[in-house]
C-alpha cells in the first residue's frame, strides 16, 4: 500500500509530528499539507471503531474513506472556534425523522472534480461546513412569526370557540322553533326549504370544500414565517378567485330559477293540497332572492379562514349567531303576516310575504359573511384584487382546492341519497333525519369543532410544536367524541320524548317517523368518533400539504355511506320496509362510512406525521369509552323502572345524564390515562397563570 506523502521519511516529511512549521499560523498544530479534494465534502457516518467507512479517499471513489473532517476546537485551523460540525447538503438522503416536512435529495457528486485543485484547502482557508442538511420545515434560522397572530393557546382558543358555538347552537335550535311556529310543515314551508337548498348545494359543490381546505393553511404558513405581505396577497387571491367563480354562478342561478323550480316543484313531491303552478311561481320568486347567497357564502368562508389563520376565532364563531338572530326575526315577522294554520292557497299569498321570507333569509347570510370584514380590516389586511398566488403557492392551492371539492362532492352524494330514499317511504322521513342530524352534530360542533378549528393554523408552525399540537388536538377530540357518542346513546329516549311532545306532526301520519328517532340516534352515535377524526386528520394532512391523502379517506368514507343504503334499502322496500328501517339503515351506513374514512386517514397521517403525533389518543379514547359505558349501562338499567313521559322531565333527565357522562369520563381519564389528563390539566393551569399575570389589583394590565 502506498504510504501517504506526509508519513514518508525525510526532513520535510516526518509524519504528523514532524511537519514543517514554516509558514504555519500562530497556534496552529502540526498537520499535514492539504490534499486535493472537495472543500466542504460530504460527511461520512462512522460505522466502525476506526471511525472509517467506505467512501472517497484522496479524490478517488470506492476506496476506504477517511474520518469526517470537522472542527475540533479553538486550535483547529480547519474551522472557526465553537463552529459546530455541519453536514454536506449533497449526495445524502435526509436523516430527519419521518414527518410532513421530510425532504429527499438526489445523490450525486459533491463539488469539484477530485483531480482539480478548485476544492483544495489552501492556507488561511477554513473548512466549508457545507450546506445545511435537508430537514423539516422550521429547522435552522427562521423569521419571527407575524405580530398579527393571536396569542391564545390551543385550549384557550378552543374554549372561546366552544363557548360561542354553544350559544350559537342554542340560538340555532330556537331558530328551528321559530320556523316551525311561523312557517311549519305547510306548502310554503316545503317550497321555502326546497328553494333554499339550491344555493347551499351549488356553493358547496362549486367552492365550499375548496375554500375551506385552502384558506387556513396557505395564509397561516406565511404568517408563521413573519411575512404579512405574502399572507395578504394570498388572502386577496382567495377572495378574488371566489368572486370570479361564484358571481357567474349567482347570475346563472337567477336566470335559471324558472327551469329549476319547475324541475324540483313540478308536482308529485308536494303534499296534497299544494298547487304545482303556484308552488313553481313562489319558488321562482324565492330562488331569485336566494341566488346572492352563493357569492355571500364564498366571501364568508374566505374571511373565516383568514381570521382563523390569524388565530382570531371569536368573530368567525359569532357570525352564525348573528345570522340566526336575523333569521328568527324574519320568521316571526312572516308569521305575523301569514298564519301557518290558515288554509290559504299559495296563489293567494302576497308577494310581499315571499319577499320578506326569502329576502330576510338572504339578509341572514349577509349577517353571516360581511361583518367579518370588520375584524379583517382591523388586523391591517390589505385587500388587492389579484388572481396570482404569491410564493409559488398556486399549485398547492389548486391541489388543496381539488381535494376539498372531492370531499364535499362525496358528502353531497350522501345527502342526495338520503333525500331520495327517505322521500320514498313514510311521511316526514327527511324531517326526522334532519332532527337526528341536528342532535348528532351538537356534541360534534360544541366539543370537536373548536379543537380542530383552534389547532388548524398551528399545524403549520415549527415541526415540534406542530406535532405536539396535533397530538393534543387528536387526543382531546377522540375523548370528546366518545363522550358525545355516549350522550347520544344514553339520552336517545329523552330526545324522542321531547320531539313527540312538541312536533306539529306527532298527531298525524308523521308519528311513525318521529318514533324512529331514538334508534336512528343510537346507530348514528358510533360514527361521531370517525367524524371527529375526519375533522382533525384532514386538517393535519392539509397543513402537511398532502391534500390528496385527505381526499382519499374522505371520498371513500362518504362513498361507502352512500352506496351501502343504495344496495340495501331497495331490498327493504321490496318487502314493504318501514321508515324506521330505512332511517336505521341510513344511520348505520353513515357510521360505517365514517369508520372507514377514519381508518384510512389514521394510516395516512401516521405515515406523513409519524407515530409520535398519534401517541396517546388510543389509550385516552379507551379510557373515555370505559367511563362512558358505565353511565350508559346505568341509564339503561334505570329505563327499565322509570321513563319520563312528559317533555320537561325528559329534558331534565337528558341534561343530568349528559353531565354524568362528562364527569365519569373525566374520572376514567384521570385513572386510566393519567398522562393525557395531566397534559390537559397542566395547560389549563398554565393558562390560568398567564391570566393572573395579566390581571393586577386594578384589573387588566
Amino acid at each position: 500500500m502506498v504510504r501517504p506523502p506526509w508519513s514518508r521519511g525525510g526532513p520535510a516529511h516526518r509524519g504528523r509530528s514532524g511537519a514543517d512549521r514554516r509558514g504555519s499560523q500562530p497556534g496552529q498544530p502540526f498537520r499535514p499539507a492539504a490534499r486535493p479534494g472537495t472543500q466542504g465534502g460530504a460527511v461520512v457516518r462512522h460505522t466502525s471503531a476506526a471511525g472509517r467507512t467506505p467512501g472517497r479517499r484522496h479524490g478517488c471513489r470506492g476506496q476506504p474513506g477517511r474520518p469526517t473532517r470537522r472542527p475540533r476546537g479553538p486550535l483547529h485551523a480547519g474551522g472557526h472556534r465553537r463552529q459546530p460540525a455541519r453536514r454536506s447538503g449533497r449526495g445524502r438522503r435526509s436523516t430527519a425523522p419521518d414527518g410532513p416536512w421530510t425532504v429527499d435529495r438526489p445523490g450525486g457528486r459533491d463539488g469539484a472534480d477530485p483531480a482539480q485543485r478548485a476544492g483544495e484547502l489552501h492556507r488561511r482557508h477554513r473548512v466549508d461546513p457545507g450546506a445545511a442538511q435537508p430537514g423539516r420545515l422550521g429547522e435552522g434560522v427562521t423569521s419571527p412569526a407575524s405580530a398579527r397572530l393571536g396569542g391564545q393557546g390551543l385550549l384557550a382558543a378552543a374554549g372561546v370557540v366552544a363557548a360561542v358555538t354553544l350559544v350559537s347552537r342554542a340560538v340555532g335550535l330556537a331558530r328551528w322553533g321559530a320556523f316551525s311556529h311561523a312557517v311549519g310543515a305547510t306548502c310554503v314551508g316545503e317550497v321555502y326549504a326546497t328553494a333554499n337548498t339550491v344555493p347551499n348545494v351549488l356553493f358547496e359543490i362549486a367552492a365550499g370544500g375548496a375554500l375551506a381546505a385552502v384558506a387556513v393553511p396557505l395564509v397561516a404558513r406565511h404568517l408563521h414565517r413573519g411575512n404579512d405581505e405574502l399572507a395578504d396577497r394570498t388572502a386577496s387571491a382567495l377572495l378574488s378567485w371566489a368572486l370570479l367563480v361564484l358571481l357567474p354562478l349567482t347570475l346563472l342561478l337567477a336566470l335559471a330559477a324558472g327551469p329549476i323550480t319547475a324541475l324540483l316543484l313540478g308536482g308529485g313531491g308536494l303534499d296534497r293540497g299544494c298547487e304545482p303552478a303556484a308552488a313553481q311561481a313562489a319558488g321562482r320568486v324565492m330562488l331569485l332572492l336566494f341566488a346572492p347567497q352563493v357569492a355571500l357564502y364564498g366571501v364568508g368562508i374566505v374571511l373565516t379562514g383568514v381570521l382563523q389563520a390569524h388565530r382570531r376565532f371569536f368573530a368567525a364563531a359569532l357570525a352564525p349567531l348573528l345570522s340566526s338572530l336575523v333569521v328568527i326575526a324574519v320568521y316571526l315577522a312572516f308569521g305575523a303576516l301569514y298564519e301557518p294554520d290558515q288554509d290559504l292557497a299559495l296563489s293567494d299569498l302576497p308577494t310581499s310575504a315571499l319577499v320578506l321570507l326569502a329576502g330576510g333569509t338572504t339578509l341572514g347570510v349577509v349577517a353571516l359573511s360581511l361583518p367579518l370584514l370588520v375584524p379583517a380590516v382591523r388586523l391591517g389586511i390589505r385587500w388587492r384584487p389579484t388572481l396570482r398566488f404569491p410564493g409559488g403557492s398556486g399549485r398547492l392551492a389548486g391541489a388543496l382546492a381539488g381535494a376539498g371539492v372531492l370531499g364535499v362532492g362525496a358528502q353531497q352524494l350522501f345527502v342526495v341519497v338520503v333525500i331520495l330514499l327517505t322521500n320514498r317511504t313514510g311521511v316526514a322521513g327527511i324531517a326526522v333525519w334532519n332532527y337526528a342530524q341536528t342532535i348528532y352534530l351538537l356534541p360534534y360542533a360544541v366539543l370537536v369543532v373548536p379543537l380542530a378549528t383552534a389547532a388548524f393554523p398551528r399545524l403549520t408552525d415549527e415541526p415540534e410544536r406542530a406535532v405536539a399540537t396535533l397530538r393534543r388536538a387528536l387526543t382531546a377530540s377522540v375523548v370528546a367524541a366518545v363522550a358525545g357518542a355516549a350522550v347520544l346513546v344514553a339520552t336517545r329516549h329523552d330526545v324522542g320524548t321531547v320531539f313527540l311532545a312538541l312536533d306539529r306532526g306527532s298527531g298525524g301520519a308523521g308519528r311513525a317517523s318521529l318514533e324512529a328517532l331514538p334508534p336512528t340516534l343510537a346507530l348514528l352515535a358510533p360514527g361521531l368518533v370517525g367524524f371527529a377524526l375526519l375533522a382533525v386528520l384532514t386538517r393535519a394532512l392539509y397543513a402537511a400539504h398532502r391534500p390528496w391523502d385527505a381526499a382519499a379517506g374522505t371520498v371513500l368514507g362518504w362513498a361507502v355511506a352512500a352506496l351501502l343504503p343504495l344496495a340495501v334499502v331497495p331490498v327493504l322496500l321490496a318487502r314493504d320496509g318501514t321508515i324506521r328501517e330505512v332511517l336505521a339503515m341510513l344511520a348505520a351506513a353513515s357510521s360505517v362510512g365514517m369508520g372507514v374514512a377514519a381508518g384510512i386517514l389514521l394510516a395516512r397521517t401516521r405515515r406523513v406525521w409519524g407515530a409520535p403525533a398519534l401517541a396517546g389518543a388510543g389509550r385516552a379514547g379507551l379510557a373515555a369509552l370505559a367511563g362512558a359505558a358505565v353511565v350508559v349501562l346505568a341509564r339503561e338499567l334505570l329505563a327499565t323502572t322509570w321513563v319520563p313521559t312528559q317533555w320537561p322531565g325528559a329534558l331534565l333527565a337528558g341534561t343530568l345524564t349528559g353531565a354524568a357522562v362528562l364527569v365519569v369520563v373525566a374520572a376514567a381519564l384521570r385513572v386510566l390515562a393519567p398522562k393525557s389528563f395531566d397534559q390537559v390539566r397542566a395547560r389549563v393551569a398554565a393558562r390560568r397563570e398567564r391570566t393572573r399575570e395579566r390581571v393586577g389589583p386594578g384589573g387588566v394590565r
